[in-house]
Order: C-alpha cells, then structure tokens, then sequence
C-alpha cells in the first residue's frame, strides 16, 4: 500500500512539474511586445535538470520496482541507487525553488534599493514596473515584495534542510538499508514459492 502511494504522489508530481514547464515555456513565447528567451538563467538549468533525472528516476522505479522487471539482485542494486538519488533531487528541487526566487525578486526588481530622486536620467534607467514598485520609497528603504520574497526563500530553505536532515539521519539510513534487504528476501520467497506451486 505504502509502495502504490509512493507510487501515486510522484505521479502527480510529475504531471505539475511537466505541466509548469509548459506554462513557463508558453508565458515566454507569448509574451509581448517579443517573446522571452527561453532557458536563460541558472534557475531554469537546475530545473530542467531535477525534472529530467525526475523522470527518469520515475520510469526506472516503475519498471524495476512496481513491475518487477529484472531480477532480485537487478532490483536490488537498482534501489541501491534509486535511494540516494531521490536524496540528490531534494536538495536539486531546492536549489531550483531558491534560485527562482531570487531571479524573480531581480526581474521584478524588487529588492533594488533606488534613491527618492527627481533626476530624470536617474528615472529612465529604471524599467516601468520598477519606478511602480520603488515609487515613494527613501533611499535603502524594501519594498513589501522583497520582505515577502525574503521570508518565503528562508522558510524553503530550512524545510529542505530539515528534509534532508531527516534523509541522511542515521537512523533513516539503517531503516532504509533494512527495508531494502527484507524486501529482497521477501521477494526471493515468492519467486521460490511459486516456483514450488509450478
């Protein structure tokens, strides 16, 4: 039941995860006056990254693990792997939601301190959504926007450290290496079994 629920959650994971990317791709090449570029940051590079491994990760632990393809040593070196991997695209996912962030303050310009300043040459370096966002403020003073963007990439950083350090205690690793084996043993009792039937 826990294997089918594993199962399912990542399933629906991936599904928005594929249906994000179409909507970040769709937003940019629709954008107007011209379309954006696609793929420009180190955000968008870490998170293509964690969904391709994603879903390979997904197609290899559907086969090996939920159709059983493969044999009982296959299987296992397979989850061998298959562990620290799903460890690695934790901290993946995480470095691709506080990058995103932090690109999204820097876009928006958010979190640029401007000066309250009647210079217009100083006014015209600034886009149209940044004079909209500073306006009004003193010098070195944030906007909402940059409180809020700030809290929220703290608050994603120490849920994904409490994540991985609830991935990499010890403890987990005993319960997880212990599982492994007597799923495999497990599994050696129902081939002999069968086998015995036939």
């Amino acid at each position: 039941c826990k294997k089918q629920l594993h199962l399912f959650l990542h399933a629906i994971a991936l599904v928005l995860a594929y249906f994000g990317i179409y909507a970040v791709f769709k937003s940019h090449n629709d954008a107007k006056p011209v379309p954006l570029q696609n793929l420009y940051s180190m955000h968008s590079w870490i998170g293509m990254t964690a969904v391709v491994i994603y879903t390979l990760q997904y197609v290899i632990a559907f086969v090996y693990f939920y159709l059983r393809a493969g044999s009982n040593d296959f299987r296992g070196a397979v989850k061998r792997k298959h562990m620290p991997t799903g460890k690695l695209l934790v901290a993946a996912v995480l470095a691709a939601v506080l990058s995103g962030i932090q690109e999204k303050l820097t876009f928006n310009g958010t979190c640029t301190f401007v000066p309250k300043d009647d210079d217009d040459d100083h006014d015209d370096d600034m886009d149209h959504h940044s004079r909209i966002l500073h306006e009004g403020h003193e010098s070195g003073e944030m906007t909402f926007d940059c409180y809020l963007g700030n809290v929220i990439g703290i608050l994603v950083f120490f849920l994904g450290c409490y994540v991985l350090y609830l991935l990499f205690n010890p403890k987990q690793v005993e319960t997880e290496n212990t599982s492994s084996k007597d799923n495999l043993e497990l599994a050696e009792l129902e081939e002999l079994t069968a086998m015995d039937i036939s």
